[in-house]
């Protein structure tokens, strides 16, 4: 009874992990208000196009991964002024970096300023 207690406390642990990473696209993306930034290989980095300097973003750290699996920071501004275009559905820039698409390292490559996370 034990054991078989012990296999399904594992099987939820597991499939809730799974479940946290699963990545989901963008429910009202709103293209039309983006512009070309950046083409990779297979995939599209679109940029707002008139961005509201006005607007105070809160001081929230969205965590993406470099090369070496070391923490970045992105903020609200880039969630919401950046969309990614992946196999005909649309993401945001963490959920872009959680589908393997490119690191931190690749963002500020292309000038998209990401803080290292200590």
């Amino acid at each position: 009874m034990k054991s078989i207690l012990y296999v399904l406390m594992i099987t939820l642990v597991s499939v809730t992990l799974y479940a946290c990473q699963s990545v989901k696209p963008l429910e009202n993306p709103e293209p039309e208000l983006f512009s070309l930034f950046y083409e990779g290989s297979n995939f599209t980095i679109l940029k707002r196009t008139d961005i509201n300097e006005d607007i105070i973003y809160p001081s929230i750290a969205v965590i993406i991964f470099d090369d070496n699996n070391e923490m970045y920071a992105i903020g609200a501004y880039h969630i919401n002024n950046y969309l990614v275009y992946y196999k005909d559905k649309y993401y945001d820039l963490q959920a872009g970096n959680l589908l393997h698409l490119y690191t931190a390292d690749d963002l500020i490559e292309i000038g998209i300023n990401a803080q290292k996370y200590r």
